[in-house]
């Protein structure tokens, strides 16, 4: 073959190439860092909104199992289930305003110069959304039993005695719950056995008149405040509220640390949501205010993530309970709800709790 003479230089380069058999290897390593790169770069950049990205988690999972065939994450996924996130409220002729618009904050104004509020600030410091699309009556009952300050008797977590609603399983499971939701009741039941004391009422054996004095019985504060309108306050700088005077221990049904006591009752109502125009059927929730002017309540809705809390003509939601639960074939209603002077009656499992109090915080 042909013989080639080396320039001095080259072959000192070439000898001192020899003398480092990793300089191969480190230059091979970072070639193949490039092309991962490379690869990573483009299928992100070809990656079209909507794709399914495959997780890496998965894909890491397939490898220790042992699996060559290539990850396809379309075979994983489920089948497509149709999903919403929340509903805007439907256009009843102004029988239903949402609470954070700015007629309904007007409508909340004119209810607190009024005082027609007294039970909205025990309800809104246990305001919930329920755990499950068919808990609206055990998450309003743990809402109004927190509210009403009564003990539960047993452990929530830790040392705190507190009601959730996987607690509310008397009457009927929580699996059935979680599928079937509350008849009438049932609720009543629930309600009674956890602590408090229930006066439940059928709209079929009512009437509007009757419902709107429970209604003002439940939010009025400490009897008929003086009537001035949001504009007055505005305009005097004023907060709205009655005056010292009127707000005695005899009249006024509140503790100190802002609880009620049970004299002062609070208000659940069970309606048909198809009376509102609303998607689902058979709903709880409870009553969080009054405003005169427009004979409007507030309706503290415990499904937040379908609905927000909302303003509802008083004759609109009557008519809504009236419409009939196909379980029973009866007319749904609504509760005046008071705090019970004798314990629960309730029959607790017994449960085996360890706790350690050498990190607890009290």
């Amino acid at each position: 073959g042909r013989r080639y003479d080396l320039l001095p230089e080259q072959a000192e380069r070439m000898a001192t190439s020899t003398l480092r058999p990793g300089a191969s290897l480190r230059r091979a390593i970072q070639v193949f860092g490039s092309v991962i790169a490379i690869s990573l770069f483009l299928k992100k950049l070809l990656l079209r909104k909507g794709d399914v990205a495959p997780c890496k988690h998965c894909q890491r999972t397939l490898v220790m199992n042992g699996k060559e065939a290539p990850y396809d994450a379309t075979k994983e996924l489920p089948k497509a289930v149709r999903q919403f996130y929340r509903r805007p409220l439907p256009d009843v002729g102004g029988a239903v305003v949402a609470f954070a618009s700015k007629r309904g904050r007007e409508l909340f104004q004119e209810a607190l110069a009024k005082g027609y509020l007294r039970c909205f600030f025990p309800l809104i410091q246990q305001f919930r959304t329920q755990d499950e699309p068919a808990y609206c009556g055990v998450s309003t009952l743990a809402m109004v039993l927190n509210a009403l300050s009564v003990d539960p008797g047993r452990l929530w977590k830790g040392p705190w005695r507190w009601y959730s609603e996987e607690m509310l399983d008397c009457c009927r499971p929580l699996d059935y719950i979680q599928t079937n939701g509350l008849t009438f009741d049932e609720w009543n039941c629930l309600a009674v056995c956890n602590g408090v004391k229930t006066r439940g009422i059928r709209a079929s054996e009512s009437s509007v008149e009757e419902f709107r004095k429970h209604i003002k019985e439940a939010c009025v504060e400490g009897g008929e405040a003086p009537t001035k309108t949001s504009e007055e306050i505005k305009n005097r700088g004023e907060t709205g509220l009655p005056p010292p005077s009127t707000q005695t221990t005899a009249t006024l049904a509140k503790n100190d640390d802002g609880g009620i006591n049970e004299a002062a009752p609070i208000m659940v109502v069970s309606y048909s949501r198809k009376g509102l125009m609303q998607s689902g059927d058979g709903h709880f929730s409870p009553i969080g205010g009054y405003c005169p002017s427009t004979d409007m309540c507030l309706v503290l809705d415990v499904a937040r993530f379908k609905y927000p809390p909302q303003w509802v003509k008083v004759d609109k939601l009557f008519r809504a309970m009236l419409l009939h639960d196909k379980v029973t074939n009866k007319s749904r209603g609504f509760w005046l709800v008071r705090k019970s002077e004798s314990k629960s009656q309730l029959l607790f499992r017994l449960k085996a709790v360890v706790i350690s109090y050498s990190h607890m915080h009290r």
